[in-house]
């Protein structure tokens, strides 16, 4: 897997380029945390990123909730130290993983393997709850479109249902998109004109 290195250690940034390549990860970069690594991330597309620090920042952490929104990817920190502010942090920022007192090179493929595999999870999920809420949309348009027809044409629902779906057939799109065509037809109608 292709990893972005964020490590503000000389001493540890050795021991962890090691342990990357010695676990099969190629190193994409290995940059500083004051670097602006959620651009660099977008540009370079790692597989993940692992991030080891010394002193947490709010900068750091500002940067890693940047990095959710502009490139989400498994995010593993690796801490010297932590508090409860940056522990909560870094639920916020969307990390996969956040060890604290170092790394233990014995742990080291586990940890970044169940980070994969928590963000994989995750983004599942996130994609689950989008799509669920697109069709739950998508279905308010249609009954707000079938109230429509019903209302100007004087037609049963089944009927209104039929007419929206032939429409939608006939021009060749969603019978979402034809619904929100007829909602917003409507509404522009119902606008008083400008004076």
């Amino acid at each position: 897997m292709r990893i972005l290195l964020v490590c503000d250690s000389s001493l540890e940034k050795d021991s962890l380029e090691h342990l990357l390549r010695e676990h099969g990860h190629m190193l994409v970069a290995n940059i500083l945390p004051s670097d602006n690594f959620p651009v660099i991330a977008k540009a370079s597309r790692p597989g993940a990123i692992v991030v080891y620090i010394r002193h947490q920042t709010k900068k750091l952490f500002g940067q890693l909730r940047q990095l959710n929104d502009l490139y989400p990817c498994p995010v593993v920190v690796f801490a010297k130290k932590s508090n409860d502010i940056f522990a909560r942090d870094s639920v916020k920022a969307g990390i996969s993983s956040y060890i604290v007192n170092g790394f233990a090179p014995e742990r080291f493929k586990t940890i970044i393997d169940i980070a994969v595999a928590r963000f994989e999870e995750t983004k599942g999920l996130k994609d689950e709850l989008s799509r669920t809420r697109e069709a739950l949309s998508d279905r308010k348009l249609i009954e707000q479109a079938k109230k429509i027809l019903i209302s100007q044409k004087g037609i049963s629902e089944d009927e209104a249902y039929r007419t929206l779906r032939r429409m939608a057939l006939h021009q060749n799109v969603k019978m979402s998109q034809m619904a929100k065509n007829i909602v917003r037809f409507t509404e522009a109608l119902a606008a008083p004109m400008p004076s």
